[in-house]
């Protein structure tokens, strides 16, 4: 069962919602194809304010779940846009690592004849 999941995207405006939905979406489908199996994707939001200005920093958390793994990546900055793809740059990043990583067994830069110990 594939699904997004949101906490605390009620304290975005609606603009903000918008975007976070739209790129969440985007990346949804991209990690989906990476990770060749079913997914489950929580993407947690807070905005934390500044005391002596109106700018809103953002703090986003996201974990992708999968039968066998789960990933997990977080990003913070003071643009909504920037801190979404960031956020899932580097959730994409770890799960290619992950999987790339499974997949070798270091043999490719051995002489040829040698065996592992």
């Amino acid at each position: 069962m594939d699904a997004i999941r949101y906490i605390g995207l009620n304290d975005l405006g609606a603009e903000e919602k918008t975007t976070v939905n739209k790129l969440t979406d985007e990346y949804f489908q991209r990690l989906k194809r990476d990770m060749h199996n079913e997914l489950q994707l929580v993407v947690h939001v807070k905005v934390l304010h500044q005391k002596e200005s109106k700018r809103k920093e953002y703090h986003m958390e996201a974990r992708a779940e999968a039968p066998t793994q789960i990933f997990e990546s977080s990003n913070e900055d003071w643009n909504i846009e920037v801190c979404t793809h960031d956020l899932f740059r580097k959730l994409e990043k770890e799960i290619k690592h992950k999987f790339h990583s499974e997949g070798s067994d270091n043999t490719k830069n051995r002489a040829p004849g040698k065996t592992k110990k």
